[in-house]
């Protein structure tokens, strides 16, 4: 059985909450919530704590409670760049760089808060004499702004895993729009228009010429929309609120004066078109600039023109910029990339950019991380010391049993052996017992008496002729045995001379 993989984004900027539940891909639920446009700390702050009433009210609509959440934000704090390096320096020096580089664009201590160095784009290709560079995307964020999400999202009963900066994801997605739809010989340029920002990455064949965050985003149509409009009076009301500003902004787009009217049958092209043509033209001189400053001009005659993000949704904006700029595209104008109908914010982005999404952690959760990491590492070790020593516990007991099996295999080789030299041993010990009963019943025979006769016929044997024995005289003294002979013997053969001994 697969198991079920579920997710949650939120985002969370001044103008607008918005969450969408996701389960195996497929959009469950998705909601919005327009806010009044505030840029202040103290009402980004208070958006926060306003937001965790919306959250939990979502929170039981859905039944997500427990599930995992990313959340995509636009804070006061945040700063965001895409810093160039030599790929001879290397990937990680390329991030040291990056990391220095944003640290100089903010005014607290970027170690002691969250950041991170994401490298997203590497030149496969590079005119003679220049170098290949890796883009490396920098981010860094407060470390308040990153807990009072995660308290706030804690509370409401999510699971907060990752932080991401709306401008970041916005950067991100647009260049690896670029490096799926770069053109092996010719000049490409993707437009990412994002809901506070819009990105431009420009570049030729597999390599990026230039990528810069543009102040213009579907919430800049929606503010100038909603903004209220002066007559010779005075102020007045705006000629809608925010909510209707956006509705009219996804639904009716752009008005376009000689293209029909494109806009809401309440309104009338001539109010709202001078709302939104300063937006639109600052979108397009921005447009215009980058391509002149980052390609050149033999490249960018014939440079096409990728229009992604949630302000591609915006009937007639596409049209307007094409015409405006006047590039190429080889798409058609209606058709939508919108990787979710109906979400119009920077979810868009986090959804396009899949599982590599550029989020920050605080300096606890890193910490956390590390020592999550260091104890299933030391589990996993423990693990894997445990199998050694039931291998080597097998092997050891495999051996004994073989040796056991050698020793008993000799020992019933040995048995007969040993049982004919243990009948062997009897017999000997058998024998030797004969021998001393024996000399027991000898002795007990004899007694302590000397043979006389058998010393007497011994000496009779050796005895010569020529001597003669007169006296044979045995004595004992103390322990020992005295034998006195006498007799004589003839000197020659005339007996002239006789010796007596």
């Amino acid at each position: 059985m697969r198991r079920r993989h579920k997710q949650v984004i939120i985002e969370v900027s001044a103008t607008r909450h918005e969450i969408a539940v996701f389960e195996n891909g497929v959009l469950l639920g998705h909601r919005s919530v327009q806010r009044s446009s505030g840029e202040t700390e103290a009402e980004w702050a208070e958006g926060i704590l306003a937001l965790e009433a919306e959250v939990t009210a979502w929170v039981a609509e859905f039944d997500i409670a427990g599930w995992q959440t990313t959340v995509v934000y636009s804070g006061p704090d945040t700063a965001v760049l895409v810093h160039d390096c030599p790929v001879k320096a290397g990937e990680s020096r390329a991030k040291l760089a990056a990391k220095i580089a944003v640290s100089g664009t903010i005014s607290y201590p970027i170690d002691q808060n969250a950041h991170g160095e994401f490298c997203v784009f590497k030149d496969s290709s590079v005119p003679e004499g220049e170098e290949p560079k890796f883009r490396t995307l920098a981010l860094v964020d407060t470390d308040a702004t990153i807990m009072s999400l995660s308290l706030m999202l804690e509370r409401a009963g999510l699971c907060p895993t990752s932080f991401v900066p709306a401008q970041g994801a916005s950067l991100a997605a647009a260049v690896k729009m670029f490096a799926e739809h770069m053109a092996a010989d010719g000049a490409r340029i993707v437009l990412w228009i994002g809901e506070h920002s819009s990105v431009i990455v420009a570049g030729v064949g597999e390599r990026i010429a230039l990528a810069r965050l543009v102040p213009v985003g579907t919430e800049t149509f929606v503010e100038a929309l909603a903004r209220p409009v002066g007559t010779g009076e005075g102020r007045v009301a705006p000629l809608m609120n925010r909510e209707v500003a956006c509705e009219l902004l996804f639904t009716s787009g752009i008005p376009i004066p000689d293209g029909g009217d494109a806009s809401s049958a309440s309104f009338d092209v001539r109010a709202v078109l001078p709302l939104v043509q300063p937006s639109l033209q600052r979108l397009i001189v921005e447009l215009k600039q980058s391509i002149r400053f980052g390609l050149d001009s033999g490249v960018r005659k014939h440079a096409t023109l990728l229009i992604r993000g949630p302000g591609s949704q915006i009937p007639g904006l596409k049209e307007a910029i094409v015409s405006g700029v006047g590039l190429n595209t080889d798409e058609p104008s209606s058709e939508n990339h919108s990787p979710i109908e109906g979400i119009h914010g920077d979810i868009a982005a986090v959804l396009a950019l899949g599982s590599r999404i550029p989020a920050l952690v605080t300096r606890e959760f890193a910490t956390q991380r590390v020592v999550n990491t260091t104890r299933r590492a030391l589990w996993m070790g423990a693990a894997m010391a445990l199998l050694a020593i039931g291998a080597d516990v097998s092997d050891s007991l495999s051996r004994s049993s073989a040796a056991r099996q050698s020793l008993e295999q000799a020992a019933s080789e040995t048995a007969p052996l040993i049982s004919m030299a243990d009948q062997k041993v009897q017999v000997a010990v058998a024998a030797r017992h004969g021998l001393n009963h024996a000399k027991a019943r000898e002795r007990a025979l004899l007694g302590s008496t000397p043979l006389y006769g058998a010393v007497l016929a011994a000496l009779s044997a050796l005895t010569p002729e020529e001597v003669s024995l007169t006296e044979i005289a045995f004595a004992k003294e103390g322990d020992s045995a005295k034998c006195t002979i006498r007799g004589w013997a003839v000197a020659d053969d005339e007996m002239t001379e006789t010796d007596r001994f």
